[in-house]
């Protein structure tokens, strides 16, 4: 059945993709209602003779990819490295591995409340700031799932006191961040507001709309803006009739088993086991971040109360089971619509936009990868999958003096260590420069590309695309690649460029020297 009605919505999608006038479409759509009724007359019919085809998209995730592993010796280098995150007494850290949406690890260090000296453990609820935005987006998908909305509809004929400046702004702007609009942040200090102000949807969405213009056309570029996400909560509101918070518990959160997980519009609610954000004190008087004397202020805005492009509380726990919306189709959308979760939008130029249903897309380490970073009231967090690799990593941190991006790279480092060391192995072996006399080795460890040189400590390298490596101000450039390794490479640093370096005739790649 589920086949059939895959096969509808991509009748309907069709139908929409033709951009005729509206009018038209809706003479349309009651002919593709009648050939749905036949469908459902003649299906118990025509399965009989139906060769078996595309798999619904969970049973893809679940069939055709060996479930991700998680060795010991991963777990043990992620424990050190969280050792390292953080001091007695202080604001601390969470980070998580999830394998097609299963927990396969969690660790945590430091306190979720200095005030009562609680410290961070399972079960904490941490304010998720922009991871927010993938809720907002998958609602507008399960919208769009039951042909309620549709990208090319207008923002304007969906919400009733939408201005006119901003009237060619379609859904589909406000999903890829293309519409143009002004951040709602910075117009609320230029209103002389203050997020602390417990305003209501309505009331950012005011804010929005007295901006008076867009920064650009709509559709024509990127332009990240929370105002996008502000408007399409309004959207799903206006669509659906009931809040986004409640559309969100009713319709995502209770069927996936999310019980610790809401999007909070009431300052007054109380939610239990809360974390709380940070930030280290500042002035010539406060001692240095991150120091065992080091002093923290709170950063969290109890009278905060926006949703739609934040708002979201949940746990690490049930960000497992958020996972599987992605890998797993875990709300059952038809095939078409959670393609689109994880699909680059495109700019109405035809170009590729980084950005698909509030996850960021781009590429580490030759790694396809997708999800959020947030900062914000003290929170800084990351969240990064690998479709490829059926693999995820979650990092949530309630101290402001953390970088989440770097430290979640590291774990993914030593996530896929086994992975990237393959793909590291064409640069590794022994390099030698005639002009320096020199020899240089680069070898791989957790994930690592190191160079080694004498009487120095292995350096780490980050890899930069294009068959280039970093290491500070070096610059180091592959080329020749031959029998699936790299023949030479060049050296530009400040002082010296082009410095020509030679594989060692003979010599093979392998994992770094001890």
């Amino acid at each position: 059945m589920k086949r059939m009605r895959n096969t509808l919505f991509s009748l309907y999608w069709w139908l929409q993709g033709l951009r005729v006038p509206e009018l038209r479409r809706k003479q349309l759509l009651p002919v593709l209602g009648a050939v749905a009724a036949v469908a459902v007359a003649a299906y118990p019919v025509v399965i009989v003779a139906m060769p078996s085809g595309e798999p619904d998209r969970a049973e893809e995730h679940e069939h055709e990819r060996t479930p991700f592993v998680l060795s010991d010796e991963s777990t043990a280098a992620l424990e050190a490295l969280l050792e390292d995150q953080t001091r007695p007494g202080e604001p601390g850290v969470a980070m998580a591995v999830f394998g097609d949406g299963r927990l396969l690890y969690s660790g945590y260090r430091g306190l979720a409340n200095l005030d009562h000296q609680i410290e961070l453990s399972e079960g904490a609820v941490f304010y998720a700031a922009e991871l927010s935005k993938q809720v907002t987006a998958v609602a507008a998908a399960v919208l769009i799932d039951r042909g309620k909305l549709a990208l090319d509809d207008a923002a304007a004929k969906l919400l009733e006191d939408w201005p006119s400046w901003a009237e060619e702004v379609r859904v589909e702007h406000l999903l890829y961040h293309t519409a143009g609009l002004p951040d709602f942040i910075e117009l609320i200090e230029v209103a002389d507001l203050s997020i602390a102000d417990p305003l209501r949807l309505e009331d950012y969405m005011e804010v929005v709309t007295t901006a008076g213009a867009l920064n650009h056309e709509p559709g024509s570029r990127f332009e990240f803006s929370r105002s996008n996400y502000l408007a399409l909560a309004a959207v799903v509101e206006e669509v659906d009739g009931r809040s986004l918070p409640r559309f969100a518990e009713e319709e995502l959160f209770e069927p996936l088993g999310m019980e610790n997980s809401l999007l909070n519009d009431d300052r007054r609610t109380i939610i239990a086991n809360r974390v709380i954000g940070y930030r280290p004190r500042r002035g010539p008087a406060a001692p240095a971040p991150g120091s065992e004397t080091g002093e923290f202020a709170v950063a969290h805005i109890n009278t905060y109360q926006e949703y739609g492009a934040g708002g979201l509380y949940t746990t690490v726990e049930d960000w497992a089971r958020w996972d599987r919306v992605y890998s797993a189709n875990a709300l059952e959308l038809n095939n078409e619509v959670f393609e689109m979760l994880s699909s680059a939008g495109r700019t109405e130029g035809g170009g590729d936009i980084p950005y698909a249903f509030g996850l960021q897309l781009d590429r580490w380490n030759e790694l396809e990868r997708e999800g959020h970073d947030a900062r914000f009231m003290g929170f800084r967090h990351d969240y990064r999958r690998f479709p490829a690799h059926g693999v995820s990593l979650l990092l949530l941190s309630n101290r402001d003096d953390i970088d989440a991006q770097e430290l979640l790279e590291r774990g993914s480092e030593i996530v896929l260590a086994d992975r990237l060391e393959a793909w590291m192995r064409p640069y590794l072996g022994r390099f030698r420069s005639p002009e320096l006399d020199t020899v240089y080795e680069f070898s791989a460890e957790g994930g690592r590309m190191y160079l080694e040189r004498r009487r120095r400590q292995p350096q780490a390298l980050s890899y930069d695309g294009e068959d280039r490596w970093r290491l500070g101000s070096w610059v180091f450039e592959f080329e020749g690649l031959e029998d699936e390794r790299f023949t030479r490479l060049s050296l530009s640093t400040i002082r010296a460029f082009n410095v020509e370096f030679h594989r060692e005739t003979g010599e093979a790649g392998g994992a770094r020297a001890d």
